[in-house]
């Protein structure tokens, strides 16, 4: 149980980290909601998250990664099992930006990401949890094992990105 909840630790306060220098700072916070007329109807994408990896995890091995695509084209990826930890950086062309910003923002993917339950059921030594950050909200939810065409699509547009920038 101290292993999980490291786990939702790490995840809680990564997920709420402040923005990184490549947000773009006329858009303000990616965490800051809109305000005025548009609040209500904005969805501009600001980035997408997915935190991912297993236990129980010794401490001096690294059982979790991520992958995170943001408004500007940057990609992150930290790698499971990489010692020391390493978050390679890559630029993604503006036609794969469009087409993964299509497949995560799809309304069926969000309906699922602003559930107040996980949509599939949980386990204990793996998580998988998706954020979808927006200008007006934020839509988050634990997708581990979720075999939901939006979630498979999702994590496989991910996963093909990660794999094409960072091999």
């Amino acid at each position: 149980m101290r292993g999980l909840l490291s786990v939702t630790l790490l995840t809680t306060s990564f997920l709420a980290a402040p923005a990184c220098s490549d947000d773009d700072p006329a858009a303000g916070s990616p965490d800051a909601a809109v305000s005025g007329p548009d609040a209500a109807t904005s969805t501009t994408f600001r980035r997408f998250t997915r935190v991912f990896g297993g236990g129980p995890c010794p401490e001096d091995v690294d059982c979790t990664g991520f992958i995170e695509v943001r408004q500007t084209g940057r990609l992150l990826v930290d790698r499971v099992g990489e010692s020391p930890t390493v978050v390679h950086q890559a630029t993604i062309t503006a036609a794969e930006l469009d087409d993964i910003v299509a497949v995560v923002t799809d309304p069926d993917l969000v309906a699922l990401l602003d559930l107040r339950h996980p949509p599939c059921a949980e386990v204990a030594d793996a998580w998988d949890e998706m954020t979808l950050l927006d200008d007006a909200s934020r839509h988050d939810n634990v997708v581990t094992f979720c075999d939901d065409d939006p979630i498979v699509a999702a994590r496989t547009a991910l996963d093909d990105l990660a794999s094409a920038y960072v091999p």
